[in-house]
């Protein structure tokens, strides 16, 4: 985990459970706070909406990279164009997905699941970042 390379050595490990108990602690907050299992991540929510299965679906099919197009996304869940759009613009309408026209196909990025942003050179990673626009519906 990410957190435990930051923290003192001297520390206790952080476990999936220690993580459950604090996502439950945040409901004083109202709703939207919840962990999510995407294959073999967690991924916490921090939205105060409701995840239908096709968003869960879209999340998982991007699981690994972080971000896909929307050939890519409908190839790997088996979806038509119409299906698509109607859970990516919910997606985008709640700001969990960033849009990027930089490239020849829109890719969109879900950023709580770019998870080799450490690993990256920082100027690589400045590079990419700077393509990447602020969500826009579509």
């Amino acid at each position: 985990m990410r957190l435990q390379k930051k923290r003192i050595k001297y520390t206790e490990e952080i476990t999936i459970d220690d993580i459950e108990k604090a996502v439950k602690k945040l409901h004083i907050f109202g709703g939207g706070f919840a962990l999510l299992k995407l294959g073999k991540k967690y991924v916490v929510r921090s939205v105060p909406v409701e995840l239908d299965r096709d968003h869960t679906i879209i999340l998982g099919a991007v699981e690994q990279e972080g971000h896909g197009t929307q050939s890519q996304i409908t190839q790997k869940v088996g979806w038509d164009e119409g299906r698509f759009h109607k859970a990516m613009n919910f997606l985008l309408e709640n700001e969990m997905v960033w849009v990027d026209d930089q490239a020849e196909s829109r890719i969109y990025w879900f950023l709580g699941l770019v998870h080799q942003a450490e690993e990256q050179p920082s100027e690589q990673l400045a590079s990419e970042v700077s393509n990447v626009q602020e969500p826009v519906p579509t």
